[in-house]
């Protein structure tokens, strides 16, 4: 007991540094050292193209899926920030919603957005999900969009997840993978200029092997795996419209090929998994 919170009380410290850092998001960017603004120039970029060849689009329509009916269900939208791109959706389908997240200051955009919509039955709440004070009862879904890869201990994360979701519940996440071994080569090269390093940590392989101790993971879909070899095209100026279709077409064999646990995920820089309790008759959907 005296070894978890020790685990515990330090995962609690470095969130305190990360909620420290991006309440004060705009001061760091302009505090940037070259190689950081670099990343974050081409980053950017990459996520245009991301956007042009429909991986975000597709990644919406397939957690709207996962999420499935929230008639009457408890929602936790976990670190939220200012909402992604289903939190309005989560608030208004669901009996009651949770939005938490570190940094008071994103929330406060967040709130403004669920009045605006009129949504009244909806919580937002600047905590810590590791702490203590989170003292909620157990929700039906847990949202977790490019959120789980922050935490070192991942350990610790899914045990307090599993026990803060309530039976037949189901977690839903996005989350980039560091499997791929371009992926790898490119963000060792960079992870010593990186200034928010210590809880940035994508998804290994041994990640999914903490999470099948507490979940069955249900469905998996990887993206941008063979369509990331588009994405050296964008240093280029102008994204063709030939290259839009090729990587469209990548794309689609991603969503295609990618939904195990296998070689074929492995190559792709971001995983879509959905999560249940697991039981007794749980079976695992590693691939051959």
């Amino acid at each position: 007991m005296a070894e978890t919170n020790t685990a515990r009380d330090q995962a609690l410290e470095l969130n305190r540094e990360q909620k420290a850092f991006y309440e004060k998001k705009v001061e760091h960017k302009r505090r940037l050292n070259p190689v950081m603004r670099l990343w974050e120039a081409w980053r950017d970029r990459v996520y245009r193209i991301w956007e042009g060849i429909g991986v975000f689009d597709d990644v919406l329509k397939l957690h709207r899926k996962w999420v499935g009916d929230l008639t009457g269900k408890r929602v936790l939208d976990l670190g939220c920030y200012t909402g992604n791109r289903l939190s309005l959706e989560l608030a208004s389908r669901s009996s009651f919603y949770l939005g938490i997240d570190l940094s008071e200051n994103a929330l406060t955009k967040l709130r403004e957005r669920l009045e605006k919509a009129g949504i009244r039955h909806a919580e937002v709440r600047a905590v810590d999900f590791l702490s203590k004070d989170f003292d909620y009862e157990p929700f039906d879904l847990i949202y977790c969009n490019a959120v789980l890869h922050h935490f070192k201990d991942f350990d610790l994360v899914m045990s307090l997840l599993s026990q803060r979701l309530a039976p037949g519940g189901r977690i839903v996440s996005f989350d980039p993978l560091e499997t791929a071994m371009v992926v790898r080569f490119v963000r060792w090269l960079y992870r010593p200029f990186q200034t928010n390093a210590a809880w940035e940590w994508p998804f290994k392989q041994h990640n999914f092997d903490t999470i099948e101790k507490y979940f069955r993971i249900d469905k998996v879909q990887g993206v941008v795996g063979l369509s990331k070899w588009v994405l050296p095209l964008a240093a280029l100026p102008i994204f063709s419209n030939a290259t839009t279709r090729l990587g469209r077409k990548l794309h689609e064999t991603d969503l295609r090929k990618s939904r195990q646990l296998d070689s074929r995920l492995w190559r792709c820089m971001s995983v879509n998994l959905c999560l249940l309790q697991k039981g007794p008759a749980a079976t695992s959907n590693r691939g051959a």
